[in-house]
């Protein structure tokens, strides 16, 4: 990693595929940012053209993710809450701004490092089409950092989909460089490679202890 942490706009595609009540899919090319919260807080917001609480062609909102308020200081809690306080490095949010002040962010990745850079936790904070978030919390119960490539499987207990019930299946990301690939499946998972923890911010509902 950098000396310096340095924000950046990503590229990619998005897919999606549903498998019932009929088969679709569809893929569209995208964008992302990836902030350095940590970095970032310890100056005053440097970006004249992604505005933070304010309107913009691009803004960045503490009300769209945690619990609404500000967003380091909430991701933080969350780590302290669920037992990895050594999580005290940078903070890497991987997220869709708003655009014209109109907020569509499926999911945010936040990447979460210790001091030394090793990467501690990844949180996972979907949002689905009823105006509802819910948090996976994806770490190591004995301490040890993710790696990178690693895959990462969560049990799905959240409803996305308004056209779908929830059902026994997995969710998965693995951790790149180059930013998070997620997908899901209807399979039963039966092995893990790191312990996946429900988490909803506190405002909202009950922490996942």
């Amino acid at each position: 990693m950098p000396d310096t942490p340095i924000a950046s706009i990503g590229l990619g595609h998005v897919r999606h595929a549903r498998l019932r009540p009929a088969r679709h899919a569809f893929v569209y090319r995208s964008f992302f940012l990836r902030l350095p919260l940590r970095t970032l807080a310890a100056r005053h917001w440097p970006f004249r053209r992604l505005p933070r609480n304010r309107f913009g062609w691009w803004s960045l909102h503490d009300a769209d993710h945690g619990d609404g308020v500000d967003a380091l200081a909430w991701i933080d809690g969350l780590l302290q809450r669920e037992g990895v306080p050594d999580a005290n490095g940078e903070i890497w949010l991987h997220t869709l701004p708003r655009v014209l002040g109109y907020a569509f962010n499926p999911v945010s990745f936040w990447f979460c490092h210790r001091a030394d850079g090793a990467l501690r936790a990844v949180v996972c904070e979907v949002n689905n089409t009823f105006g509802e978030r819910h948090c996976y919390l994806l770490v190591h119960d004995d301490g040890r950092p993710l790696q990178w490539g690693e895959e990462l499987t969560a049990r799905k207990v959240f409803h996305v989909s308004p056209f779908c019930k929830v059902k026994a299946g997995t969710a998965s990301a693995s951790c790149s460089r180059d930013g998070p690939a997620a997908t899901a499946s209807s399979r039963a998972s039966t092995t893990t490679a790191a312990t996946a923890r429900c988490c909803r911010p506190p405002s909202r509902a009950d922490s996942c202890r």
